[in-house]
């Protein structure tokens, strides 16, 4: 018997997690109800980086199911109006109303839901279906080196610390020979040939890593919700670690498709003659199960429309009972809420406004969007994340140690 030819293996897909994510737009209704009240219809809020996916066509997705559900729940509403209004004069017609109509839309609803699921299956990409100037905002914020926090929530959106460390090293007496503006640049360069691509040893690299410098402000302290910080004053908060804001050099490390996210954020100082090196880590674990069926097998054909429906026969009772609240609930998210602004100006060639905001209010990120999808889970679970900490920590350690060494032997 010929045994059949090794098949290897099939490569990462770097959309996995926002495939997922994507998915549970429409299998989520907290998640997405959430999403769109804490994100989309914030504008005067900061929105929080995306790590390991992208949150513009997951928004996009919760807008496009959030609008069908109310459709969805509008025409409940009326029936049940019908019904009530039809009850105290002819009770049994009221009742055949209910009984037809209820259940054929609660059904429509999950047979249009099944046909969007479709579009998440493994091997496709996900786009955004449609755009609008939030969205286009938030696709510009969601990658920017700015980070514009609420509150002390640092590094919201990398998931969970799950570990931290600081060192200090006295520089000895005289004049300090480099500021801490060299030391990031130092590390930036020795962390950056570590990156994967292309060309390169994956023996010498780290798959999946990126090394970005990360600018941290609290929402109290912004005047505009601008997501990036020119490079030359970048390095003077750098150099100048007693003002308002933080810099942090993020080495981040996507793999399983951007399910499992692993950053080492790294803070340089030089202050009162020593070198202050401090490394937090957080990670980021993968979507939940139920966002994943869209990855099993038997989720398409012909089961899978009969499961559909059997879903929406028996989600009526529930579709019923919430219609009117969601649609009541669904118009006091939507409402704009100008007051946060001081003014709104004509962007630059005729673009999207620009606003600015209210002095002293806080316009930082409250939530991020992945992580109202997935709770936090035992990190302890997926070796990438120590192995990438470690390795990240190790290479920071030696170049350190090679950039002081350096600088004695040139002093």
């Amino acid at each position: 018997m010929v045994s059949p030819p090794h098949a290897p293996p099939f490569p990462d897909d770097p959309t996995t997690a926002t495939r997922h994510l994507c998915a549970g737009a429409y299998l989520d209704e907290t998640f997405r109800d959430t999403a769109m009240r804490e994100v989309y219809h914030r504008p005067a809020r900061a929105v929080a980086l995306s790590y390991g996916f992208s949150v513009t066509p997951v928004l996009a997705h919760c807008r496009r199911a959030r609008r069908v559900a109310l459709i969805r729940d509008a025409a409940v509403t009326v029936v049940l109006l019908a019904a009530l209004g039809a009850a105290p004069i002819t009770p049994l017609h009221a009742i055949t109303i209910a009984a037809v109509l209820l259940p054929v839309c609660s059904v429509a609803w999950s047979l249009w839901r099944h046909a969007q699921l479709e579009r998440f299956r493994p091997g496709r990409t996900p786009t955004a279906p449609g755009t609008d100037p939030r969205l286009r905002e938030i696709d510009l914020q969601q990658y920017g080196n700015t980070v514009v926090q609420a509150g002390h929530h640092r590094f919201l959106g990398a998931g969970p610390v799950i570990g931290t460390w600081g060192l200090t090293q006295p520089l000895g007496p005289g004049p300090v020979p480099f500021d801490a503006a060299e030391v990031v640049a130092h590390l930036r360069w020795r962390l950056g040939a570590l990156v994967g691509g292309p060309g390169t040893v994956p023996e010498e690299t780290i798959p999946g890593l990126t090394v970005t410098d990360r600018v941290h402000l609290a929402g109290t302290e912004v005047g505009s919700l601008a997501s990036i910080t020119p490079p030359e004053l970048v390095a003077e908060i750098i150099r100048r670690p007693t003002g308002p804001a933080r810099h942090h050099l993020a080495c981040q490390v996507a793999s399983s498709g951007g399910e499992v996210v692993t950053t080492v954020h790294i803070h340089v100082a030089v202050q009162a003659g020593a070198l202050y090196l401090e490394s937090t880590t957080t990670a980021l674990t993968p979507c939940p199960e139920a966002y994943r069926i869209v990855d099993l097998p038997d989720a398409t054909g012909r089961q899978a429309w009969f499961r559909a429906v059997r879903c929406g026969l028996l989600g009526t009772p529930r579709v019923a009972v919430r219609a009117p609240f969601r649609l009541l609930r669904a118009l006091g998210d939507a409402l704009p809420d100008n007051r946060a602004f001081t003014r709104r100006t004509a962007g630059p060639a005729g673009g999207d406004r620009v606003r600015t905001l209210r002095l002293g209010l806080d316009h930082g990120a409250r939530v991020a969007v992945r992580e109202l999808a997935c709770p936090p889970d035992d990190h302890r679970r997926y070796p990438d994340i120590a192995k990438h900490q470690r390795l990240i920590e190790q290479h920071v350690l030696d170049a350190i140690r090679h950039f002081l060494s350096a600088s004695v032997s040139s002093a």
